[in-house]
């Protein structure tokens, strides 16, 4: 036996040592993720490599650790140095004879430093060498060998990141398989928690590559999974947790889920207030948060989510910077802020905010270059933004220009599934434009062909496939190709119910059908090309007030089926309440809170907010299956005699019935012209057509421009009302022989339905007004002419009508009134003690709920035991987000009374709602169609008739309509109901004020009649 050298001996315990105390530091950085022990253990592998010489059995393992530690500490720190030294050393390890026992270790540790180096550096020329080393991994572990799950891992791992460099799907799915096997071999806890998260990230890819929704369902699985067993303090958990927030915004671009924006927007503030200032995930996570603060704009209107999202995305590019060749997440950055530029643009008409939007995305399509595989998403928003300036200011370079990206687009997304329809979309509208311009037929039979391709797309979202239509309809309109562009127009129209699926809650249904406004009038613009009147009203009613009509058709048409099979209609009525409950939502109407600002700190996501996340999944669940058995419902139903067009598309000979008692005006704007429709009870010819010549699209929305800027200056609208009488409601009434004044007991009744820009005219108000006007008594007023009353479109009417008591009496038995002179936050209403006090005197029996008592719970509460309800207070009105507009009660900061809330009421003995407020049939140009702010609301819960306002009404002017109203109500006889009076007394309260001021339409003008 050889002796035992000293020197020998002392290296060996020094070695043993370092290594010791270099491990133990090591794991305490990849627990705590402390600079302090990552330097440390760097420091002291160094110095242990540093005592071993070429053919040290030890070596290769201390080079290995070395490697792994550096690999780490590029992880937190993005030192670019550590990683390369990290791949030598590792490539040293591999390469020395004596790491042969265990050479599939540290090839992968190999592996991982050149998956890194690859993220790094987007460098395709590496992309070979990196997977070979992975491949060797896996074969020199092998089956059995307790090292062969992370094997098998780190290949998934360099598979992802060649898909993300290339795109190539089938790379993505071969790492999803490789993940997932993975999983099932390395350890529980943290080892697992990172295959998983590989897992839901291939997953993920794969999704976005192929729409596959299953797939996308299975990598949230994963991730939630991956972020329960991942340790807190553990310096992987940001980006485990980023994986879930990637999902989840996912899913909510996919479903338009409330309830998926609020979880994402939770789980990427964690993910953003954990990971270390440092760490080379940041600007990653950085944007994803970015992205969910965009979505929430978009959905909420709130500026403070866009600034954010603005804020948190230039600061991801300021570290990113650091980066080599800017980062990989740069050209996704630049990408956001174009999409931040655009929507501010979109929302204020900020030019400034529209060359943010055209910059960035020229940059991100530069930053990104030829290969990126997300360069068909910077194209297109660069084309978005490039015909947003055209549409804004035409000019021929800009056109040649924003056709030239739009076919780069389309060329760009060839067999891209996710976004080819939106891009075929973006390509269709440039050439829309070029013919607009040329008025080329080539161009246009182009641009058909490519919304016949997006339609057509088995991969394109409901929208999508609505859009595409409506697009091929325009196209064939414009070729002359009219029965084709009106089997276009009746596909887009019929496709509406996937738009807006019954699983959906109200407010993100009303979101999904604001993506296609103004389908209605176009369908019904093609019908009249083709001369089909009667088709072109039945398209307008199917395709507007999609909810307005269900919610309501449901309540009148399970009437008529509880007297043919009343158990079928009991089930059916369970389901349609099951499925109107609201989900939970924490957080109001713009998400949770800021992490930090206030509320439990978030450092990391806790098991009880991922068990929050399943239980949000099981409520979907729930949902699912009730629109499954809705849908299994009206099956059954329409199989009875009698019921087969149950809640479907309603006819002209049923329509027509609702124009009994006055004619139903429906005033049409679309891109192809204007034209109102005259619906009348005869049965003989029940629609007439009336040409509004010289009236076009543009030219309505600039008169609603003018009329909203002469009311926030507070000057005259005469021009507006008279330009809406001169060229729409006088050639109406002279259709219907109504051309000449009458007094008020002798007007006869006119229900007006307003489409498009028209919804925003007070068309009940058109005329020549003026004290000149005045005098000589000419009427040239649709007032002094018709008593107006509006309703979203002629079902709701019918709807209202059959809903409504019979109530005896001179005037409904009970009115509720809420008054509120004072509101916490707002400006004191003077005159509604005055108000509230005079219409007492008027009306026999009332119950008044009054400032403090005047809360969310009572009114809600309060409501029901009455058959009227007046509102004295204040309401505001909410263009860009059109629910959350509201009236203020005494608790309005905390429980707003919006439309939510009112139209979740669901009343069986309503008359009556007056709302004396400011700006209640408020609404946005996206959401008229399906009539979206408190006025209707109030309709939607049962009140046959609702009185509100345009704009905002001075205080002493809404105080003397409203008491001449309830005067007007109750001074007559026994006879016509009350819901019939309304719309007369309303008309004798605006005549008594406009007699006094006809100077002034501004001041009587705003209030309007809806319903009965």
């Amino acid at each position: 036996m050889p002796p035992i050298r000293p020197l020998w001996l002392a290296r060996q315990v020094r070695l043993v040592a370092l290594d010791k105390l270099a491990r133990a530091a090591r794991a305490r950085a990849g627990r705590t993720g402390s600079p302090d022990d990552l330097a440390r253990a760097v420091t002291l592998t160094r110095q242990a490599v540093e005592w071993t010489r070429p053919g040290d059995p030890v070596r290769p393992v201390l080079l290995n650790t070395l490697a792994g530690t550096l690999c780490l500490a590029y992880g937190l720190t993005g030192d670019a140095d550590a990683l390369a030294e990290a791949i030598t050393a590792s490539r040293e390890a591999v390469d020395d004879p004596e790491s042969a026992p265990f050479r599939g270790i540290c090839l992968c540790t190999l592996t991982a430093a050149l998956r890194l180096e690859l993220e790094r550096t987007r460098d395709p020329g590496r992309l070979a060498g990196a997977e070979a080393v992975a491949r060797e991994a896996v074969a020199a572990t092998g089956e059995g060998h307790r090292e062969h799950g992370g094997a098998l891992l780190a290949l998934a791992n360099v598979l992802l990141t060649r898909h993300q460099i290339t795109g190539e799907v089938p790379v993505a799915r071969e790492a999803a398989r490789w993940a997932e096997a993975a999983a099932g071999e390395v350890p529980a806890g943290a080892h697992r928690a990172v295959a998983l998260n590989s897992l839901a990230n291939a997953r993920l890819l794969v999704h976005r590559a192929t729409t596959d929704d299953d797939i996308l369902e299975q990598a949230g699985e994963a991730a939630r999974h991956s972020v329960e067993e991942t340790p807190p303090g553990d310096p992987g958990r940001a980006a485990h947790v980023n994986t879930l927030a990637a999902v989840l915004l996912t899913r909510y671009g996919r479903t338009g889920r409330t309830t998926d924006l609020r979880e994402a927007l939770r789980v990427s503030r964690t993910a953003a207030d954990t990971v270390s200032p440092g760490h080379v995930l940041r600007p990653a996570v950085l944007h994803t948060l970015a992205g969910v603060l965009l979505e929430l704009y978009g959905r909420t209107g709130q500026e403070s989510a866009l600034d954010e999202a603005i804020e948190t995305a230039r600061r991801a590019m300021d570290q990113a910077g650091g980066q080599a060749a800017g980062g990989p997440v740069t050209p996704g950055l630049h990408n956001t802020l174009s999409m931040a530029g655009m929507m501010r643009y979109l929302d204020t008409g900020d030019e400034k905010a529209l060359a943010q939007a055209r910059a960035e995305a020229s940059r991100a399509c530069a930053a990104g270059g030829d290969g990126h595989p997300q360069r068909a998403v910077f194209l297109s928003n660069l084309a978005k933004a490039l015909r947003a300036a055209y549409e804004r200011e035409p000019a021929p370079d800009l056109l040649d220009e924003l056709v030239a990206t739009g076919r780069l687009v389309a060329a760009a997304s060839t067999g891209t599934a996710l976004h080819r329809a939106d891009h075929l979309i973006e390509l269709t509208l440039a050439l829309l434009h070029r013919y607009e311009h040329l008025g080329d037929p080539d161009v246009l039979r182009e641009a058909r062909d490519h919304a016949t391709e997006a339609a057509g797309s088995p991969y394109a979202l409901p929208w999508q496939q609505v859009t595409a239509h409506r697009l091929l309809g325009r196209a064939q309109l414009a070729l002359g190709e009219r029965e084709a562009a009106l089997d276009a127009y009746r596909t887009a129209v019929g496709l509406l119910p996937k738009v807006a699926p019954r699983r959906l809650e109200r407010m993100d249904r009303e979101q999904g059908l604001s993506r296609i406004a103004g389908l209605g009038p176009e369908a019904a613009s093609a019908a009249l090309a083709a001369e089909a009147p009667e088709l072109a009203l039945e398209l307008l009613e199917q395709a507007r007030g999609v909810l307005i009509g269900e919610r309501l058709g449901t309540r009148s048409e399970t009437a008529r089926l509880a007297a043919a099979d009343s158990a079928l209609a009991g089930e059916l009525d369970r389901v349609r309440v099951l499925l109107d409950l609201p989900q939970e939502q924490p957080g109001g109407p713009g998400g949770p809170a800021r992490a930090g600002s206030g509320g439990a700190p978030s450092a990391g996501l806790p098991v009880a907010a991922t068990a929050g996340l399943r239980e949000a999944e099981r409520a979907r669940g729930r949902r699912e299956e009730l629109e499954a058995e809705w849908d299994s419902l009206m099956a059954r139903i329409r199989g009875l005699e009698g019921f087969e067009d149950f809640l479907g598309r309603p006819s002209t000979a049923l329509l027509s019935r609702e124009a009994a008692t006055g004619p139903v005006v429906l005033v049409n704007a679309s891109v192809h012209g204007c034209d109102a429709l005259i619906l009348t009870g005869d049965a003989e010819r029940p629609v007439r057509v009336v040409p509004l010549d010289g009236v076009a699209e543009p030219a309505v929305a600039e008169q609603v421009t003018r009329l909203r800027d002469a009311l926030e200056d507070r000057r005259d609208i005469d021009d507006v009302l008279g330009w809406a009488w001169d060229r729409v409601t006088e050639p109406v009434l002279s259709a219907l022989g109504h051309t000449g004044p009458r007094p008020l007991d002798r007007r006869p009744r006119l229900w007006w339905v307003a489409t498009g820009s028209f919804a925003f005219l007070p068309l009940h108000a058109a005329g020549h007004h003026g004290l000149e006007e005045a005098r000589r008594g000419a009427g040239r007023t649709v007032m002094d002419r018709v008593v107006s009353s509006y309703t979203p479109t002629v079902r709701a009417l019918g709807h209202a009508r059959r809903a409504t008591p019979a109530t005896p009496g001179p005037g409904p038995r009970s009115v509720l009134i809420v008054a509120m002179p004072e509101t916490p936050g707002e400006a004191p209403l003077r005159g509604v003690g005055r108000e509230v006090a005079d219409i007492a005197g008027a009306v026999p029996d009332t119950e008044i709920l009054a400032g403090e008592r005047a809360t969310h719970e009572a009114v809600r509460g309060a409501v029901p035991r009455h058959t009227s309800a007046h509102f004295a207070c204040h309401g505001v009105g909410e263009p860009r987000n059109p629910a959350t507009s509201r009236l203020l009660l005494d608790d309005h900061l905390a429980a707003p009374f919006d439309v939510a809330a009112v139209s979740g009421l669901d009343l069986a003995r309503a008359e009556l709602a007056y709302l004396s407020a400011c700006s209640t049939t408020e609404s946005s140009v996206r959401s008229a169609d399906e009539s979206v702010h408190i006025t209707a609301a109030f309709l939607l819960a049962g009140f046959a008739g609702v009185v509100g306002t345009l704009w905002p009404v001075q205080d002493s002017a809404a105080r003397r309509i409203a008491v001449a109203f309830y005067e007007e109500m109750y001074a007559r006889e026994a006879g016509d109901s009350p819901v019939d009076r309304a719309a007369y007394a309303l008309q004798h309260a605006v005549d008594r004020l406009r007699a006094k001021r006809p100077d002034l339409p501004a001041l009587w003008s705003a209030h309007i009649h809806m319903g009965v």
